[in-house]
């Protein structure tokens, strides 16, 4: 191995610890706003909540990449970003089953009873929410990661576009080099 690859190695792997703790980081914010959240449930708190955990976790993981900018080209600080997006959204995930299994697990039993008293519908479209509802836990957490990657891909395009030197997504060799 040339010390160039060994280098490159070594800067691939610093990346990638960085963007696992980076991605904690962003995943606590999270976390602790849906807790609160979920104890004290109010809709005018769970908006501001909702607004707060957006707005914080962007510009959370702006000044993540921001900071990583000044060491990398446009297409590592896109790839951090987005690294960084996806250990978060698994922490993410995990906690939403988490909490849908172990912290509140009344949650669930409670929104399935008032959807089968909304719809007083056939037996066969009860036993469909109760198979639903049995699942709800594993589908809520698929659903959130997904969700949350996606969210995390766009918006780690956006902000390394947006604070990166070079403003071609895919350098030249010459950019590379530089």
């Amino acid at each position: 191995m040339t010390m160039d690859q060994e280098k490159k190695l070594s800067q691939n792997s610093n990346m990638w610890k960085k963007a696992a703790t980076d991605g904690l980081i962003l995943a606590s914010v999270t976390v602790i706003i849906v807790t609160l959240n979920s104890l004290i449930e109010t809709k005018v708190t769970g908006i501001l909540f909702s607004i707060l955990k957006f707005a914080g976790s962007i510009y959370l993981l702006y000044k993540f990449m921001k900071k990583y900018s000044q060491v990398s080209n446009k297409q590592s600080t896109f790839k951090y970003g987005f690294l960084t997006c996806c250990f978060s959204a698994i922490i993410c995930a995990a906690y939403t089953f988490f909490m849908l299994t172990v912290l509140f697990p009344e949650t669930v039993t409670q929104t399935f009873d008032t959807m089968l008293e909304m719809f007083n519908g056939s037996d066969e479209q009860q036993n469909i929410l109760l198979k639903i509802e049995d699942n709800f836990p594993q589908l809520m957490f698929f659903s959130s990661l997904i969700w949350d990657i996606i969210i995390g891909l766009i918006v780690s395009a956006i902000i390394s576009s947006s604070i990166s030197k070079n403003k071609e997504f895919f350098p030249t060799t010459t950019d590379v080099e530089e």
